[in-house]
């Protein structure tokens, strides 16, 4: 499957070969993704993004796009998906990544339904587990309940105040369950840090 690419950010094939984002001091970097669930990493536009809360404080993160639409009839469920991974680091050492949230944005009917899930690490760790600290959000678009999928607050604390961290990401669309056709379409979903200054 492929996405729609626009014309503004680089793709995310691009970024996976070497590439990286800066937004003031944030840098995003050593991207790497997934190409075997289903949509091309060519056909992704990613693009460093910024911006202000309802509350004042500033938001810096990045944005993956692209207009994907997966359509299914009742007895044909369909899924595609993608992992990404990257690194996020400051270059400000008055600052330390003190939180992030996550969005989504698309649209679903019948069975459809998207899912994201953003998992936060230190540096050089890239799986949760044991004692292993880690800060995960998880959030799902659809027309009936996630029942296997908790959802969690749109914004959180770290495990710890951090200058760099490992990301990995994980988005997924389905439709059609056996029972009921169904349709997603994606918009863009979002990874989105705040810095503060370090106590």
């Amino acid at each position: 499957m492929t996405f729609a690419t626009g014309a503004h950010g680089a793709t995310l094939d691009r970024l996976a070969s070497g590439g990286r984002l800066t937004l003031g001091p944030l840098v995003l970097s050593n991207f790497r993704v997934s190409a075997e669930d289903g949509i091309d990493p060519s056909t992704i536009d990613v693009e460093p993004e910024g911006f202000l809360n309802a509350e004042g404080t500033p938001l810096l993160g990045v944005r993956f796009s692209g207009n994907a639409t997966l359509g299914s009839s009742a007895g044909t469920p369909r899924r595609v998906g993608c992992a990404i991974a990257f690194d996020v680091a400051l270059t400000d050492t008055e600052l330390a990544l003190a939180g992030l949230t996550h969005t989504m944005l698309g649209m679903v009917d019948g069975s459809g339904t998207l899912t994201n899930e953003t998992v936060v690490l230190p540096p050089g760790v890239t799986s949760a587990g044991g004692a292993t600290p880690s800060t995960a959000e998880r959030s799902c678009v659809a027309a009936r309940p996630c029942l296997d999928y908790p959802w969690t607050w749109d914004a959180i604390e770290l495990f710890a105040p951090s200058s760099a961290v490992h990301v990995e990401q994980t988005f997924a669309m389905a439709a059609g369950d056996g029972d009921d056709a169904g349709n997603a379409r994606l918009a863009h979903f979002e990874v989105l840090f705040w810095p503060a200054p370090r106590r």
